[in-house]
């Protein structure tokens, strides 16, 4: 087993392949895409499920984020492994790579995401990786202090966006309904926030405004959230950034339908 990454990991990817080219080769993908990501990762490489289930027993508090596991090993094969680990919390999501075609509907279960077949292709590995990624982020929280000193937490997919309010700011978000926009003066900057959140899909469109582009509509002269039909305004020295970053991230998500 090897483990490579960046700091105290809260997104843990791993490999596991009996053949070590083909495990170090999309070892090798994975952490070029992740070290453009701002956040803590470590990839790691095991030989054998074997490996897999002994590393989650010894690893009760921490969880597998995304598991890149071949079907034909010598051993437990990856179909038996993912039989174990379908009702456990030790492993979020499952890619399967076979040389089989003819094994891939004993693949699926409620943690498998899709498949890859060998010969791996780049753009295959980093495509399932950025739907892992974009479905984690969305589920992470957001822990911001209001201006009494009280610590709130924020389901992400709920931000719509934050307005600078002097030396505060003022998060405007969705109750737990999804039905009514409310909004809580912070005691943050909205510098630091679009710093700590740059991975997130979090976009500055205005000295005043960061905006989450899972709920911008378009991006004109205005910038339109799709719920209500808030319309905020677009800062000069920001349009042609976020014009860009915006068709990008309409761009990367039209790809993951494909």
């Amino acid at each position: 087993m090897q483990i490579k990454g960046k700091g105290n990991a809260e997104f843990v990817i791993a490999v596991c392949d009996d053949n070590p080219k083909v495990r170090r080769k999309i070892a090798v993908i994975l952490k070029e895409k992740l070290s453009q990501e701002s956040f803590w990762w470590y990839v790691i490489e095991f030989e054998s499920a074997e490996e897999v289930l002994a590393y989650s027993s010894c690893h009760n508090n921490s969880c597998i984020t995304l598991l890149f596991l071949d079907i034909e090993m010598e051993g437990m094969n990856g179909i038996q492994l993912m039989q174990q680990l379908v009702d456990s919390n030790s492993v979020w999501r499952i890619v399967f790579v076979t040389n089989h075609t003819e094994n891939i509907l004993s693949s699926f279960s409620i943690k498998t995401i899709g498949f890859i077949v060998k010969p791996i292709m780049v753009e295959e590995i980093n495509k399932k990786l950025q739907i892992v990624l974009n479905e984690w982020k969305k589920n992470k929280s957001i822990t911001c202090k209001d201006i009494n000193g009280k610590y709130l937490v924020f389901k992400y997919e709920s931000i719509l966006y934050f307005k600078a309010d002097r030396n505060y700011c003022k998060i405007f978000f969705l109750n737990e309904k999804g039905l009514k926009i409310e909004s809580i003066l912070l005691d943050e900057r909205i510098g630091k926030l679009e710093k700590n959140l740059l991975d997130m899909n979090f976009l500055r469109i205005h000295r005043s405004y960061l905006v989450n582009l899972l709920h911008v509509d378009t991006i004109h002269e205005k910038v339109k959230i799709d719920l209500e039909q808030v319309n905020l305004p677009l800062g000069r020295n920001y349009r042609e950034r976020a014009k860009h970053t915006f068709l990008v991230y309409v761009a990367d998500k039209v790809r993951e339908r494909i």
